[in-house]
């Protein structure tokens, strides 16, 4: 007797959502991105982060594939993680010293953008890629 085994289609196991993240300033360390679908703990919460994953870096840029990932509102948080210890660091004034960025290349000033100016639908079916332009802020001179 031969087991059947469930077939899951698209819709049932989610889509896929490709982040290629560009404009790395060398290949050090690696590159993180947090998947947040929802508000609360966006963007560096990390208890709050619905999938997040860590990948290698070449030639300048990375892509994080999400996975399954299921119809709804999501975005998306980048961080290129030079020295690869998993945080952020900043300045004595408080800017970050490491890349960062935002789905829809939502900007941030003072303060890192909202989750409305960097979210975006997703309909669960499919490859939507998402293309993310890394940020180094600089002191001025």
């Amino acid at each position: 007797m031969i087991a059947a085994a469930p077939i899951v289609r698209g819709s049932a196991a989610g889509g896929q959502i490709p982040v290629a993240v560009r404009g790395l300033r060398n290949d050090q360390g690696r590159v993180g991105c947090g998947l947040f679908n929802h508000a609360e703990g966006f963007p560096s919460n990390r208890q709050k982060v619905y999938r997040q994953i860590w990948t290698p870096i070449h030639n300048g840029s990375a892509t994080c594939e999400f996975n399954r990932i299921p119809a709804g509102i999501y975005a998306v948080t980048v961080l290129h993680d030079e020295d690869s210890d998993g945080k952020m660091h900043f300045n004595w004034i408080g800017m970050p010293t490491e890349g960062y960025g935002f789905s829809n290349n939502a900007k941030a000033t003072l303060f890192a953008p909202s989750f409305n100016a960097a979210s975006f639908g997703y309909d669960g079916k499919g490859l939507m890629s998402i293309t993310i332009d890394i940020v180094y802020r600089k002191l001025a001179p």
